[in-house]
Protein backbone atom coordinates (compact mmCIF):
# COMPACT_ATOMS: atom_id res chain seq x y z
CA UNK A 1 0.00 0.00 0.00
CA UNK A 2 0.74 3.64 0.13
CA UNK A 3 2.67 5.72 3.09
CA UNK A 4 -1.77 6.77 3.26
CA UNK A 5 -3.26 3.95 2.77
CA UNK A 6 -3.26 0.67 4.99
CA UNK A 7 -5.50 -2.52 4.31
CA UNK A 8 -6.23 -4.39 7.72
CA UNK A 9 -8.00 -7.79 8.38
CA UNK A 10 -10.28 -7.56 11.44
CA UNK A 11 -11.25 -10.59 14.37
CA UNK A 12 -15.12 -9.93 15.70
CA UNK A 13 -15.54 -11.92 19.12
CA UNK A 14 -18.41 -11.20 20.25
CA UNK A 15 -21.84 -8.98 20.03
CA UNK A 16 -23.87 -7.24 22.79
CA UNK A 17 -27.53 -7.67 21.32
CA UNK A 18 -30.59 -5.98 22.72
CA UNK A 19 -33.38 -8.97 22.73
CA UNK A 20 -37.05 -7.96 22.82
CA UNK A 21 -40.37 -10.30 23.40
CA UNK A 22 -43.66 -9.17 22.98
CA UNK A 23 -46.65 -11.28 23.11
CA UNK A 24 -48.73 -11.04 19.69
CA UNK A 25 -52.17 -12.26 20.84
CA UNK A 26 -52.44 -9.66 23.30
CA UNK A 27 -52.07 -6.54 21.25
CA UNK A 28 -48.40 -6.58 20.93
CA UNK A 29 -47.29 -6.34 24.36
CA UNK A 30 -43.41 -6.12 25.36
CA UNK A 31 -43.23 -9.06 27.95
CA UNK A 32 -39.91 -8.38 28.48
CA UNK A 33 -36.59 -6.50 26.93
CA UNK A 34 -33.14 -7.71 28.25
CA UNK A 35 -28.91 -7.30 26.69
CA UNK A 36 -27.40 -10.77 25.64
CA UNK A 37 -23.99 -10.96 25.63
CA UNK A 38 -23.55 -12.94 22.03
CA UNK A 39 -19.75 -14.87 21.34
CA UNK A 40 -19.13 -15.64 17.90
CA UNK A 41 -16.06 -15.41 15.30
CA UNK A 42 -16.77 -13.97 12.80
CA UNK A 43 -13.64 -12.26 10.28
CA UNK A 44 -13.80 -8.80 8.08
CA UNK A 45 -11.41 -6.30 6.44
CA UNK A 46 -10.76 -2.98 6.22
CA UNK A 47 -9.59 -0.20 4.51
CA UNK A 48 -8.16 3.25 5.79
CA UNK A 49 -6.82 6.47 4.31
CA UNK A 50 -4.63 8.99 6.14
CA UNK A 51 -5.93 12.29 5.47
CA UNK A 52 -3.92 14.32 7.98
CA UNK A 53 -0.81 13.16 10.26
CA UNK A 54 -3.25 12.26 12.99
CA UNK A 55 -7.01 12.11 11.09
CA UNK A 56 -8.12 8.94 8.84
CA UNK A 57 -11.07 8.00 7.05
CA UNK A 58 -12.05 4.27 7.44
CA UNK A 59 -14.34 1.81 6.26
CA UNK A 60 -14.58 -1.98 7.09
CA UNK A 61 -16.64 -4.87 6.10
CA UNK A 62 -17.45 -6.88 8.73
CA UNK A 63 -18.47 -10.31 9.89
CA UNK A 64 -17.91 -11.73 6.36
CA UNK A 65 -19.14 -15.58 7.59
CA UNK A 66 -21.98 -16.41 5.00
CA UNK A 67 -24.65 -17.30 7.23
CA UNK A 68 -28.39 -17.05 7.55
CA UNK A 69 -28.61 -15.73 11.36
CA UNK A 70 -25.92 -13.29 10.67
CA UNK A 71 -25.81 -10.49 8.39
CA UNK A 72 -23.14 -9.10 7.05
CA UNK A 73 -22.46 -5.27 7.86
CA UNK A 74 -20.27 -2.54 7.25
CA UNK A 75 -18.83 0.37 9.50
CA UNK A 76 -17.78 3.65 8.11
CA UNK A 77 -15.62 6.75 9.88
CA UNK A 78 -13.35 8.74 11.25
CA UNK A 79 -10.38 8.25 13.68
CA UNK A 80 -8.21 10.74 15.21
CA UNK A 81 -5.36 9.32 17.03
CA UNK A 82 -4.59 10.91 20.25
CA UNK A 83 -0.94 9.38 20.74
CA UNK A 84 0.80 10.53 18.10
CA UNK A 85 0.27 13.98 20.02
CA UNK A 86 0.69 13.11 23.56
CA UNK A 87 3.64 11.33 22.05
CA UNK A 88 4.93 14.69 20.45
CA UNK A 89 4.48 16.20 23.51
CA UNK A 90 6.24 14.05 25.79
CA UNK A 91 8.78 13.76 23.64
CA UNK A 92 9.51 17.39 23.23
CA UNK A 93 8.88 17.88 27.22
CA UNK A 94 11.44 15.37 28.10
CA UNK A 95 14.24 16.61 26.01
CA UNK A 96 14.27 20.45 27.62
Amino acid sequence: MTQRTNIFAILHISDLSYVAEYDYKDDNNKLDSYFLPMPRISPGIGLEYKTLKQLSFYVEINNLLNATHIPSSFSVGLKYDIGKTTRNYMHTNIKN
